[in-house]
């Protein structure tokens, strides 16, 4: 059996990874999962697919730190699945760790900043490489699996609990630089972790913004804006309070804006700069949450500071 010693890793608990395992041999998926388990003493979080096209249900809601895959899988192969990741609004970025007996030269050619591994290989040679490709994933180089997954959650139980709305599923979108942040009204913040910077941007529908009023019941005359700062400031308390249960870590904010009009220096920044974006739908409106990569911050004067 296939061994490995648990070494001081880099890893926290603060900066806990989520790892995608895409392997169809049932006896190896389960070695290296609890090799990679062990050896971070549980500080990751191996999600497992059998073939290449479960893996790839995986992607459509799901960020990761890393992806491990093997070339030769059942109904789709490795191959078309590593193009699926490269498409994938979430993953696009998240480093890739090829295991496979049959190495593919025109692959490594067409992806240069994949790490191969043929097979047989060691746990620590696996695990030297799972080090290295989670180092590379630091906030602010791309969005971290595990503040996205959580904001995600949050944004769910806030349309269930402000709008008292079910959500439903919905396909995230790339944000390209350029894009505008979607919705009506839009507002970011940066959120400082032990594992980095990054920041996360929320636009809110029409529609739920008029829903919003209602169910708290505020004068309509009160600016929009005005509601989605308090929308913000819940959401970033029940995200802060999400994230220190599951990591023990409770991110800082260090920026809250709620934009008065899509301009502005601060505006275009964060314009210019690409992320994903998930639309969190519901029969009372849509969410979207951004997460994106950080840019230098510029003041503005479209955008209000919150206090």
């Amino acid at each position: 059996m296939l061994q490995t010693r648990k070494s001081n890793s880099t890893l926290n608990r603060a900066s806990r990874k989520w790892i995608l395992l895409a392997e169809d041999d049932d006896d190896l998926r389960l070695v290296v999962r609890e090799a990679i388990e062990s050896h971070f003493d549980f500080n990751i979080k191996v999600i497992e697919a059998r073939d290449g096209v479960e893996a790839s249900g995986k992607l459509k809601a799901q960020a990761f730190d890393c992806i491990i895959t093997d070339l030769q899988m059942p109904n789709r192969d490795g191959q078309s699945f590593i193009e699926f990741v490269k498409r994938s609004a979430m993953n696009e970025s998240t480093p890739l760790i090829v295991a496979t007996g049959f190495p593919d030269p025109n692959l490594e050619k067409k992806h240069k900043d994949l790490v191969v591994l043929e097979k047989p290989y060691s746990t620590e040679l696996l695990i030297e490489k799972v080090e290295q490709q989670l180092r590379l994933g630091r906030l602010n180089q791309r969005v971290g699996a595990e503040v996205l997954n959580t904001l995600v959650v949050v944004c769910n139980e806030f349309i269930k609990q402000v709008a008292l709305a079910e959500t439903e599923p919905s396909t995230p979108i790339a944000k390209k630089p350029g894009d505008d942040l979607h919705g009506k009204v839009v507002s970011c913040m940066k959120i400082k972790t032990a594992a980095g910077t990054c920041r996360l941007g929320l636009g809110f529908s029409e529609e739920l913004i008029k829903n919003m009023y209602a169910a708290v019941s505020i004068d309509s005359k009160t600016p929009p804006e005005k509601i989605v700062d308090v929308a913000l400031k819940v959401i970033f308390k029940l995200t802060g309070k999400m994230f220190n249960q599951i990591t023990g870590d409770f991110p800082t904010l260090d920026e809250r804006v709620v934009f008065e009009s899509k301009s502005g220096e601060l505006y275009k920044s964060i314009k210019d700069s690409k992320g994903v974006v998930i639309p969190i739908e519901s029969s009372k409106g849509c969410l979207y949450a951004h997460a994106l990569y950080v840019q230098n911050s510029a003041s503005s004067t479209s955008g209000k500071k919150a206090a």
